[in-house]
């Protein structure tokens, strides 16, 4: 089943009904008597080959969006995971310090923050 799910879904992402209804039609017959469930272990189970946009479904490495769409993208995310050099660290450690130092001094009261 999985041959001839990828097989109808590759020029073209589809939904559920309109893949059962092509892999019919390649002659695929289902011993299951509710083959949509063999479909949906196939689609959403643990490793899953097909992505899923909006309930279209096509194989993974594809794109499921239709032709001349844009992509959705995620507005004000960082592009790269922001990391802290080895001289902010240290300078960050340093600030901290003091500060746990002048909290201890005061006596375990806690500073208001600026």
């Amino acid at each position: 089943m999985k041959a001839a799910v990828i097989q109808v879904t590759t020029g073209h992402p589809m939904t559920k009904p309109e893949i059962m209804a092509a892999i019919q039609k390649l002659g695929f017959l289902s011993k299951s008597e509710k083959p949509l469930r063999m479909l949906d272990n196939l689609l959403y189970g643990k490793n899953p080959r097909f992505k899923n946009d909006n309930g279209r479904f096509g194989p993974m490495g594809t794109s499921t969006r239709a032709a001349g769409t844009k992509p959705a993208t995620k507005v004000g995310s960082p592009t790269r995971k922001r990391k802290v050099s080895a001289a902010g660290r240290t300078k960050l450690s340093a600030l901290m310090k003091a500060r746990w130092a002048k909290i201890k001094k005061a006596g375990g009261k806690r500073l208001k923050a600026v």
